[in-house]
């Protein structure tokens, strides 16, 4: 009898810890929402335009680099110079992959091209780099492990919530890894963990315009080349369809 109760207390309590570590992860999630401003802000924007520099995938694509996105249809608008000194600009979708147009130096050439092909790939390539980053939020809160307990931990002297992430990918089609983010308390992600080889800090956040606040700046201890920082984000409720049809 005296077993039988201590098994029952035993159960009891692992319920307990089960249900207190669901009402952190729920919390968490909420924390994360409440720090870019609440996921009504993010709902309503629908163009967002940023510049970036840093963590370039290949150096045939160097320096600073720009992206004006339709985030409801995936219209998107790179700009960038190549190694050549070169002026690119491509127009595409990031949901469909599809290409409409590209210009070097303000004169169109044929994307299906060879040359033109590789450039293509890696724009699009490090777009989807890009936004993995600048949008990490976001994709924590679509993508985070919901059933996993958050761990807490103390790094270099400050209280984090480490989160585990399935799919570390913002568009869901995207082939990606699982990883971890660690969230302070006021909900803003400081790390993001992808592995052995990929780990950075996260030190700024900027109101993008309109009460969005996204993270712009991301550093690596280990692989400065992975480092990067977004100069200038932007978001608007309306712009013309032109930029995404017209040199």
């Amino acid at each position: 009898m005296l077993k039988t109760k201590q098994n029952i207390t035993v159960i009891l309590f692992m319920l307990l810890l089960c249900q207190m570590g669901w009402a952190q992860s729920e919390s968490i999630f909420s924390e994360i929402e409440e720090a870019i401003g609440g996921k009504d802000k993010w709902e309503q924007t629908d163009y967002l335009y940023f510049t970036v520099s840093g963590n370039n995938r290949d150096d045939s694509l160097p320096g600073k680099r720009s992206f004006l996105i339709n985030k409801s249809n995936g219209d998107a608008r790179f700009k960038g110079m190549n190694d050549k000194s070169e002026e690119i600009v491509l127009l595409f979708n990031f949901v469909t992959q599809g290409i409409k147009r590209i210009f070097i130096n303000e004169e169109e050439k044929e994307a299906s091209e060879e040359e033109n092909q590789a450039v293509v790939e890696l724009v699009q390539k490090q777009f989807l780099e890009d936004i993995n980053l600048l949008f990490s939020p976001i994709l924590v809160i679509a993508h985070g492990d919901k059933n996993a307990s958050v761990q807490p931990k103390i790094v270099n002297g400050e209280k984090f919530s480490f989160l585990e992430v399935e799919k570390f990918s913002y568009l869901p089609e995207q082939k990606s890894r699982r990883g971890s983010v660690a969230v302070d308390p006021e909900g803003k992600i400081r790390i993001i963990n992808l592995g052995s080889d990929k780990e950075v800090t996260v030190s700024k956040y900027v109101d993008t315009g309109g009460g969005l606040k996204l993270p712009t700046r991301f550093d690596s201890q280990t692989k400065p080349s992975q480092s990067c920082e977004f100069s200038t984000v932007a978001s608007f409720t309306d712009i013309q369809d032109k930029k995404f049809e017209e040199l």
